[in-house]
């Protein structure tokens, strides 16, 4: 309803059921919620009280079966600050288009399934700051799974504090929508370790030095047909638990895409930035065949890696074939590590690198810094 604020006071708790049949599930599996509106304006979830999804552990087969804690689609206005949500075994908030949020103060804890991403942003006009997110699959994903008009744009987020077991921000996957006009400032990701968490040194070319729990800081894909452009990620601090800091991919594979129209990514700005990687996997900005890459700029940005990768990683030849085009998109995708040990680019106009510094920790690395195949416009 219109005009309402739940008003949550500290030591007050809001806990949801374990019993499946009590949630609404009128409106479809991906919109089952503890807290749902649909077609509001001016509403508001604020205090400091607690928010208890009370979900559990459920395998991605159930998936039917499982309710995020708030969820609001076709809202205007919407503002949800100081409280404390926890216990999704699904998406923890989910705006889906949705014109005005607002997030501040909030602190999320979502680990206890997979699946359960921080807080998915399906809208425009938007502000998430202060925040303090910790989520078992990606913290803070912007995605865009339709192309029906509605477009993401003027998302803000600064000032928070992020960690993940996959992406800690993300554009993508869902990506037939377009995506425009997002910052990202000021944030600090980290990497709580968690005893039962992903183990992604597992796959090839991740094992390089620490257990990386995370896969990338900042990932920007487009890979479903959507424009995705002016995207800039500034003042930010990675500490040690992720494969790599950076993944921007523009792919073919092409959910949701009826109409087939090409994607692209264009005009990203990655600024003031200081990283360090817990893998032999580099940072990439690749495109494909047919689709490249326009305009992504590494300004005063500096990368800390391992170092001591295999001495075959130099001649590593990274997959372009069709399979690949159509590939999920994740920094490990290319099966292993990558020729360049900081930054590997690949169809690619106008990549310009600004005072990016490159270290590694180890004894050596044979690799060189940067690898560039099919880049045009390329300045250092």
């Amino acid at each position: 309803r219109s005009g309402v604020t739940l008003r949550l006071d500290k030591g007050a708790v809001l806990k949801g059921s374990r019993d499946f049949a009590r949630y609404d599930t009128s409106l479809g599996a991906n919109r089952i919620a503890l807290l749902q509106a649909c077609g509001a304006t001016n509403i508001a979830v604020v205090g400091e009280g607690v928010i208890d999804g009370n979900g559990q552990a459920s395998p991605y087969r159930l998936w039917k079966k499982r309710w995020k804690v708030v969820y609001c689609a076709d809202c205007q206005g919407v503002r949800v600050e100081g409280v404390r949500v926890l216990g999704a075994n699904s998406w923890t908030m989910y705006f889906d288009r949705v014109d005005g949020v607002r997030v501040k103060g909030v602190v999320i804890r979502s680990r206890q399934s997979g699946g359960a991403d921080g807080i998915d942003i399906r809208a425009r006009n938007v502000l998430i700051e202060g925040c303090d997110i910790d989520a078992e699959d990606d913290a803070i994903v912007l995605k865009n799974a339709v192309d029906e008009g509605f477009s993401v744009e003027n998302v803000t987020i600064r000032d928070c504090t992020i960690s993940s077991e996959c992406n800690a921000f993300k554009i993508g996957t869902e990506t037939a929508g377009d995506i425009r006009n997002v910052t990202v400032e000021d944030i600090r990701v980290i990497q709580r370790f968690a005893p039962h968490g992903k183990d992604w040194s597992l796959k090839p070319g991740c094992s390089g030095w620490k257990r990386a729990l995370g896969i990338s800081a900042f990932a920007v894909e487009s890979v479903d047909g959507a424009a995705v452009e002016n995207v800039t990620v500034r003042r930010c601090r990675v500490e040690e638990g992720y494969m790599t800091p950076f993944f921007v991919r523009l792919g073919a594979r092409n959910k949701h895409n009826d109409s087939g129209r090409a994607g692209r990514i264009s005009n990203v700005l990655f600024e003031d930035v200081q990283a360090v990687a817990s893998s032999w996997i580099a940072s990439s900005v690749t495109g494909v065949p047919g689709l490249s890459i326009s305009g992504v700029t590494f300004r005063r940005v500096g990368v800390t890696v391992p170092g001591d990768a295999l001495e075959d990683a130099t001649w590593t030849r990274v997959p372009d074939d069709d399979k690949t085009v159509r590939e999920y998109p994740d920094a490990y995708m290319f099966g292993g590590s990558l020729p360049a040990y900081g930054l590997y680019a690949r169809h690619v106009n106008g990549l310009v690198l600004e005072g990016l510094t490159l270290r590694y920790r180890g004894a050596h690395e044979s690799r060189r810094p940067v690898v560039t195949e099919n880049v045009e416009g390329f300045r250092e």
